[in-house]
């Protein structure tokens, strides 16, 4: 409740928002530790690209694919460490399934991303149901980069700014 998300990684949307402590409903998946987050980067209120992150207090992997579910050959680099941490996100050993909820979670994102210019809208899916996770505006505070480094401005060049 004391930190400051605005004054530590000076993102100004959350400026004046008042903390508080809101409790959720505890979701989980059968047989594993952690849940699935599937990340939909989207731009202009298109979903362009989705980011899974699994186990991610444990073997953390972190792959990327277009909206037909094809692998992308690129993944994200994380300049907001510890010095003790490794910055790389590595992409998971193994296949990864296309989730039952992807159409659904896609056409969510859609709908809240119309618009913008950016947000990324995050899902989780458990079973048959889709969850909405949050919207972020700055993923990784605006520090994070991608690897090959040639994704930095390809993601980039998608943004297009209103006049």
């Amino acid at each position: 409740m004391k930190n400051s998300i605005y004054k530590e990684c000076r993102e100004w949307p959350y400026k004046d928002v008042s903390r508080r402590i809101i409790a959720e409903e505890f979701i989980s998946e059968p047989g594993k530790p952690d849940l699935t987050d599937y990340k939909i980067f989207c731009f202009n209120g298109h979903p362009r690209y989705i980011q899974v992150i699994q186990d991610r207090n444990s073997h953390e992997s972190v792959d990327f694919f277009d909206t037909s579910w094809n692998h992308q050959n690129f993944c994200g680099l994380n300049h907001v460490v510890r010095p003790a941490e490794e910055p790389t996100l590595y992409p998971s050993a193994k296949p990864i399934e296309r989730p039952s909820g992807l159409e659904k979670m896609l056409e969510l994102a859609a709908v809240l991303a119309a618009g913008t210019e950016f947000v990324r809208v995050d899902f989780y899916n458990v079973g048959d149901r889709v969850y909405f996770g949050e919207l972020t505006f700055f993923p990784n505070s605006g520090y994070g980069t991608f690897t090959p480094s040639e994704w930095n401005e390809r993601f980039g060049e998608m943004i297009e700014l209103q006049r």
